[in-house]
């Protein structure tokens, strides 16, 4: 018997792809955190729905109109900087066994932010 992984298909530009690409390894990571972490449950809870949500969220966002794609993806940034938060507190807290770990999240999520912005930029109308 093999695995399969089946992918949403991304029908957008290169760029989404790779922020889709990039919520899916910050899930993953994420995901080692939380079974290394002793914090209480609200935290983990919380980080878990948010990991999940970024991937979610992107590859609905790949689906929308321009406008209402920008929205999506400010939409996005806000989840990845809850998780950046939710993981610094970790951190202060000295929550988990796996500190790589941790800091491999932290630094997918800042990576994350990163290549959101630009996607998530309000564009205007030269005057």
């Amino acid at each position: 018997m093999t695995d399969v992984t089946l992918r949403t298909p991304i029908r957008i530009e290169t760029a989404t792809f790779d922020v889709y690409e990039v919520a899916l390894e910050l899930a993953r990571l994420v995901a080692e955190v939380i079974d290394a972490t002793s914090a209480r449950f609200l935290i983990r809870d919380r980080l878990d729905r948010a990991a999940m949500a970024v991937a979610l969220q992107i590859g609905r966002a790949s689906r929308e109109v321009a406008f209402e794609r920008r929205k999506a993806y400010r939409e996005v940034l806000a989840t990845v900087t809850d998780i950046g938060t939710l993981l610094d507190v970790l951190d202060k807290q000295q929550g988990t066994n796996r500190p790589g770990t941790l800091s491999a999240a932290r630094y997918v999520a800042g990576r994350l932010a990163a290549e959101l912005e630009p996607l998530a930029a309000v564009r205007t109308a030269p005057v």
